[in-house]
């Protein structure tokens, strides 16, 4: 899988088996934007997440939260690799490998009203708008390992679509 040049406003096919990494080289305090939105197969935006890189970094939650100071344990490096995950309750982004949101959407987590109705529906697209001047490139990662369960746990990072094994294994650790 290699990574492809970020063209913005363009919806590319994208499902919730699948995981987007995004690159990024913006420092704090640059005042970039990171900004994927989300869209259904009617071309209904449907959520998304997006980086403001102010001083303090920030995140929201498109068509959930509002703009919220991202965790300090992000890393500090200027050149940032982002893996954004859309689970079956919510949202999971790792920067550079660290944890920065595994959020469950809900009310407790969600400030705008109208969450559940976007999020609800399924993803079949992601885009970068054309606010977004952080993103320099992106690949998509997924797993498809019929036949045996996916435990997560271990180190490493997977990189590139697994689609057969001749005999897979009872479990892969990643």
């Amino acid at each position: 899988c290699t990574e492809q040049s970020v063209v913005r406003d363009v919806g590319i096919p994208f499902n919730k088996t699948q995981t987007l990494e995004v690159r990024t080289n913006s420092g704090d305090g640059s005042r970039h934007y990171m900004l994927v939105g989300f869209q259904d197969d009617d071309r209904e935006y449907v959520g998304g997440f997006s980086v403001y890189f102010e001083q303090t970094p920030s995140y929201w939650v498109r068509y959930c939260s509002n703009e919220k100071p991202l965790p300090d344990n992000l890393p500090k490096e200027q050149n940032k690799l982002w893996r954004i995950k859309r689970t079956d309750k919510g949202l999971k982004v790792t920067c550079n490998g660290v944890t920065v949101l595994d959020a469950v959407l809900s009310e407790q987590f969600c400030d705008r009203s109208n969450w559940r109705s976007n999020w609800s529906r399924e993803i079949s697209q992601f885009y970068f708008t054309s606010s977004d001047t952080a993103s320099i490139s992106y690949r998509i990662t997924e797993i498809t390992l019929p036949g045996f369960t996916l435990a997560e746990g271990g180190s490493g990072a997977l990189t590139c679509s697994v689609s057969d094994f001749s005999s897979p294994p009872d479990s892969i650790t990643w």
